[in-house]
């Protein structure tokens, strides 16, 4: 063989072996890559499912901050219309606290007051309810006018 043959064929041994050696690392940078995906899809469930508990206990204070609010204005809205009805309550005969009366108790503690079945045949009391967001606004003890009598 000439010199230049041999050349050769060490030449092609050297790519042969450079190949080989090129391919293993082809798989371990393919294998560390697919953990390396592993790991970086563990990370985003685990912010994601940070992020989502983070929220939800910010969204739960927001709600109790709102819900206090709301309960502060209210409790502000009900004692200005306790003042504004000081006057109105002072020219009363009577007053019901209808606070903790249920619809067939304020009938009966009406009909006790006016006097019985037969007083009430000609007089008609509307009672309105008020609703809020947070639900039936609770009675602040306003005398009980007559509407209109049949």
């Amino acid at each position: 063989m000439t010199t230049l043959a041999w050349i050769l064929l060490a030449a092609l041994i050297a790519a042969v072996l450079l190949c080989a050696v090129l391919f293993l690392g082809l798989r371990r940078s393919r294998a560390r890559a697919a953990r390396t995906e592993q790991l970086v899809t563990e990370a985003r469930r685990a912010v994601r499912a940070a992020a989502e508990e983070e929220s939800s206990g910010q969204a739960e204070q927001l709600r109790v901050s709102i819900a206090r609010a709301q309960a502060d204005s209210l409790s502000a809205y009900v004692s200005e219309e306790r003042r504004l009805l000081e006057p109105v309550k002072r020219l009363a005969d009577r007053v019901l606290d209808t606070t903790a009366l249920t619809v067939h108790e304020l009938r009966r503690r009406v009909r006790e007051t006016v006097g019985g079945a037969e007083a009430l045949a000609p007089l008609s009391v509307t009672v309105p309810e008020v609703f809020f967001v947070m639900g039936t606004l609770p009675a602040i003890g306003a005398p009980i006018e007559p509407l209109s009598t049949v």
